[in-house]
């Protein structure tokens, strides 16, 4: 079995071309011919370096937004297509903001914003730690929170295969899911 990292876009024009088995993805897909099933949710969140301005919020109004120089991940990204949605939804299209830099990695977004060049708005989950350290501050935004649903994707045909099941039933149990997301991979990488 195969896992790669990649973009929503990315991980479905390879489970098309079957140079993979199953993709996890952070994005919406239509297509009928694959089996999509959510296995976790996120929120999308603002976030600033800790002594931002905006530091001492827990909640910012979605037009603040209008105001900064933002960061954002690169076309074909689920986070990026979730969050046109929402911004859709509360009345407001991605042209909008002041997108100054994108990026296909959150690795690389975090650092343009802890260099104080921008906000972004990403994931959670890729902040939390962070976040303890006092590195960052994260801040949902005020007229809804934005969720964004993480889900593996599998061809219905290739659905049943036994090691492919494993790993599906290893996805659905939400308490060793969160377990694994709250620990540091550094508690199960043994020094060489």
């Amino acid at each position: 079995m195969r896992v790669k990292i990649a973009n929503t876009d990315t991980i479905y024009h390879e489970l098309v071309e079957k140079t993979i088995d199953i993709g996890l993805i952070e994005g919406p897909i239509d297509d009928n011919d694959f089996k999509v099933e959510k296995f976790w949710e996120d929120e999308l969140v603002v976030v600033v370096p800790y002594h931002h301005i905006w530091g001492s919020k827990e909640k910012l109004p979605v037009a603040e937004l209008l105001k900064e120089r933002i960061i954002l991940r690169e076309e074909g990204s689920g986070t990026r297509k979730v969050l046109e949605m929402a911004l859709k939804e509360l009345g407001l299209n991605l042209n909008d903001l002041n997108v100054t830099m994108e990026f296909s990695s959150t690795q690389a977004i975090k650092e343009v914003v802890a260099a104080g060049l921008g906000v972004t708005i990403i994931s959670e989950l890729t902040v939390r730690r962070d976040c303890d350290l006092r590195m960052f501050k994260k801040l949902s935004i005020l007229e809804a929170p934005i969720r964004r649903p993480l889900s593996f994707v599998l061809t219905k045909s290739t659905a049943h295969e036994k090691q492919k099941q494993l790993f599906i039933n290893l996805l659905r149990n939400n308490e060793l899911v969160a377990k694994l997301i709250s620990q540091d991979i550094c508690d199960y990488v043994q020094p060489v």
